[in-house]
């Protein structure tokens, strides 16, 4: 349910940028990583750093640069290669 979520807010994202193309509205994606938040609980309560995971400093800093770079598409830390192998995988499906 999470992963279709997320692909049907990226689907939406691309449908209304192409709608409001046209108009001064601006439509942006961001599609953060893991970061590494209170909402897992106590799963780290030893203090101990959990892998793969973004600090929100290190996430709020490279998420502001990249907005303000303009792009449409803002992707930060792990959410790059997944995006990749999503489309990658699409591709192959689709034959094209």
């Amino acid at each position: 349910m999470y992963c279709a979520t997320k692909a049907a807010l990226h689907s939406f994202t691309l449908s209304l940028r192409h709608q409001l193309r046209h108009t001064a509205v601006k439509v942006v994606e961001l599609a953060p990583p893991i970061v590494d938040t209170a909402l897992g609980g106590d799963t780290r309560s030893d203090g101990t750093k959990s892998a793969g995971m973004m600090s929100p400093e290190a996430f709020a800093t490279e998420a502001l640069m990249l907005l303000d770079e303009g792009r449409d598409e803002v992707l930060i830390g792990q959410a790059i290669g997944t995006r990749e192998h999503g489309e990658a995988l699409f591709q192959r499906m689709n034959g094209s």
